[in-house]
């Protein structure tokens, strides 16, 4: 508005008479704005009230000054060699700061129009104090410098994402993450087929399904998806990808997305080797022909192996979370108590258990409580029960004929020593 105003009153007509002098009440009441004129050389010819109110000089003051004395650094040649490219009713702008008589300083907005009479070149100008505006400019750039910082320091990888996928803003940790410079990945779509997105069961994941694609058409945000992904080095890095659209104004379409990712391919290489290396310890578990469990602090279950579950007559799945009473019977955990007990006291237990199978034969087990520590607490126990009856009749038959043999044998010497050969050998050894 003000250089609308600045251009009405730089018509000759009006512009002399504000030359003049005729018009100064106008000046000073009516016009929302500092207004002045100077000369080519930058003299000051016509003041407003509201030039003198921003830099603190009287009108008089004004008159005898030139924009040199306000403005700081002013470079009175290279803006005559501008001015003299304006023609009448021509108006440029400029920025500037200028200097109240207190010597302080304060950013400006100036309008100027050149206006020429009787051969003589003036320049009608307006200026707006921009403090409050500057400020608040600076407030934002220190805003988005912070927001930048911020989005460089993230291990995350982030990109904004406008209509078709097109990567137009991201932080450092994208380009890192995605094997690439930040110029390689600017303008680069999800509907790139460079990407050769799998899906985690190794299907091609086509781009109008990446998850910016689907936000960006529906508007609703999507988290947590995990796509494979060949990065700049052609190496498949596996990424967990969360979209978030950005709505302008009152529309329900999405203009842009941010999108961001982490990078899991080394979760995932250690969540499938840990997988392969549980499954190898469930067989081996499952095989040992011995019954195997584990148990927490309050005596709730944690695993028995299958061995286990044959003579607990329960699946795996059932025992888990069970207080021991309830798995392997009441009677038989009041006997092991003070052996479960001591165990989870910190000190490792080893007992022969009697048990009758079936038929009422007894079966025999040697069992061990093997405290479980983390660090220096015991956070519950081991138990392994290897079932010793075979052992123990063999070692029993063993007994049984060692005692036999050794009847015979002291028979044997009794026979001996009453029969006439018996006699014979006594007259011998004397």
């Amino acid at each position: 508005m003000s250089a609308v105003v600045v251009d009405n009153l730089g018509t000759v007509e009006l512009g002399k008479q504000i030359l003049a002098g005729t018009h100064q009440k106008l000046l000073d009441q009516i016009l929302p704005f500092a207004l002045f004129v100077h000369d080519h050389q930058g003299r000051f010819r016509v003041v407003n009230d509201r030039v003198c109110q921003s830099v603190g000089y009287t009108r008089d003051e004004l008159l005898n000054m030139s924009v040199t004395d306000l403005e700081q650094d002013f470079d009175l040649p290279a803006a005559q060699a501008e001015w003299g490219k304006l023609v009448p009713g021509e108006h440029a702008e400029a920025f500037g700061h200028l200097r109240r008589k207190d010597g302080s300083l304060f950013p400006v907005h100036v309008d100027i129009t050149l206006l020429e009479a009787d051969g003589e070149r003036v320049y009608f100008g307006c200026s707006r104090d921009i403090s409050k505006r500057r400020s608040a400019e600076e407030a934002v750039d220190r805003a988005a410098a912070q927001v930048r910082t911020m989005f460089e320091a993230m291990e995350e990888g982030l990109v904004l994402q406008v209509a078709g996928g097109k990567i137009v803003e991201s932080n450092s940790a994208a380009a890192r993450i995605l094997g690439m410079t930040p110029d390689q990945l600017l303008g680069k779509s999800s509907l790139d087929p460079d990407w050769a997105a799998i899906r985690v069961d190794g299907s091609p994941f086509p781009g109008v399904e990446h998850p910016a694609m689907v936000s960006l058409g529906t508007g609703r945000s999507i988290r947590g998806t995990i796509m494979g992904v060949r990065n700049g080095r052609s190496e498949t890095r596996w990424l967990s990808i969360n979209v978030v659209p950005i709505f302008e104004g009152t529309s329900s379409e999405p203009s842009a997305v941010v999108t961001t990712f982490v990078d899991v391919t080394e979760q995932r290489n250690l969540a499938e080797t840990l997988r392969i290396a549980q499954a190898d310890l469930q067989a081996i578990l499952d095989n040992v022909p011995a019954r195997i469990a584990a148990w927490n602090a309050d005596y709730s279950n944690r695993f028995i192996n299958r061995k286990a579950e044959q003579d607990f007559g329960k699946p795996a799945t059932a025992a888990a979370g069970k207080p021991v009473w309830e798995v392997i019977g009441a009677d038989r955990f009041g006997r092991a108590r003070p052996y479960i007990d001591a165990a989870l006291a910190g000190s490792a237990q080893s007992h022969e258990q009697i048990d009758r199978q079936a038929d009422g034969s007894p079966r025999y087990s040697q069992v061990s409580y093997i405290p479980k520590r983390r660090g220096e607490t015991v956070v519950g126990l081991y138990t392994l029960a290897v079932d010793v009856t075979e052992v123990r009749s063999t070692f029993e038959k063993i007994r049984a004929l060692a005692q036999r043999l050794e009847q015979v044998r002291a028979g044997a010497k009794v026979d001996i020593a009453s029969s006439p050969r018996g006699d014979w050998l006594r007259i011998c050894s004397r």
